[in-house]
């Protein structure tokens, strides 16, 4: 679900989410599989995500469901919170952005500092008041922070991490 939808980017609705999350699960059930390893990149999925496998887990007790989202382990945000700080920022931060910097190089423009500002708001917010609130996309973070450096890091780590645990999960 994309809040942002702007110009050349699709829009899924929470319906439309929870639902491709369902149907992908119960198809791969239908070929054997119950154990289910969801690992997310994006928060604007978590409320349908949470509906369908919650729905799903009740319709099938066989289910193994591990729920993960990069940024919420306990370690990679120690690392962001040392890297980045509060200016990390909770939407389009500069820990995502550095993260793509180090995955595709010299596909982000590095930018000068940005002021953080706070507009109260309402939560949840529709797609449009979230434009209207934060026309750039970012939520309290500065972008200038980001770095390539700082993405390996980072993403080096969620690999050492999450692959760990799939490693216990499936030995």
């Amino acid at each position: 679900v994309d809040h942002r939808c702007g110009p050349g980017r699709s829009r899924r609705s929470a319906a439309g989410c929870a639902g491709q999350l369902t149907e992908g699960v119960e198809t791969r059930c239908r070929h054997g599989f119950r154990g289910f390893y969801c690992m997310r990149g994006h928060g604007g999925s978590t409320g349908p995500a949470e509906v369908a496998a919650s729905d799903l887990l009740s319709a099938r007790g066989d289910l193994q469901w591990y729920w993960r989202c990069w940024w919420e382990h306990a370690e990679v945000k120690a690392l962001e919170d040392e890297l980045l700080g509060e200016a990390n920022g909770d939407h389009d931060t500069a820990a995502e952005i550095s993260i793509t910097m180090h995955l595709h190089p010299g596909a982000v423009t590095p930018c000068e500092p940005l002021p953080i500002e706070r507009p109260e708001h309402e939560w949840p917010i529709s797609p449009e008041a979230f434009r209207a609130t934060f026309p750039d996309g970012r939520m309290y973070g500065d972008p200038s922070l980001a770095s390539e450096e700082k993405g390996k890091r980072l993403f080096d780590l969620c690999v050492r991490l999450f692959g760990n645990e799939l490693e216990r999960l499936t030995s």
